[in-house]
């Protein structure tokens, strides 16, 4: 296990404090468990760890705007007007899966 330090803007910390307050734990274990679920959410965890992290169910993805409309409107061409709201998370979570998959790659070629 290795030792890291952080540092963070004051107001920053003043809510981390807060929010560790209110969770009834320290600082440290707040940064770690906040460090795997990221390391779980960019796909860099063994499926049984992550899915203790992140339910399944979660899907968090962030897209530049014109890249959704970009999205919504081939979707809207292909299927009718509509159809890009109802399958907007199944075009996100397309596009996390492969940024997860682009982030794997590049973990493993950095890897010694």
């Amino acid at each position: 296990m290795r030792v890291i330090t952080v540092k963070i803007p004051d107001e920053k910390y003043e809510l981390l404090k807060k929010a560790c307050k209110i969770r009834g734990e320290g600082v440290a274990t707040f940064i770690r468990r906040a460090t795997l679920k990221e390391l779980a959410r960019l796909g860099l965890l063994p499926p049984e760890e992550a899915t203790v992290l992140l339910p399944p169910y979660v899907v968090e993805v962030v897209l530049p705007s014109d890249v959704l409309a970009m999205l919504r409107e081939r979707a809207e061409d292909k299927f009718g007007p509509g159809f890009a709201s109802v399958h907007k998370a199944i075009l996100e979570a397309v596009l996390d899966w492969l940024q997860r998959e682009e982030m794997r790659e590049a973990v493993g070629r950095a890897a010694p």
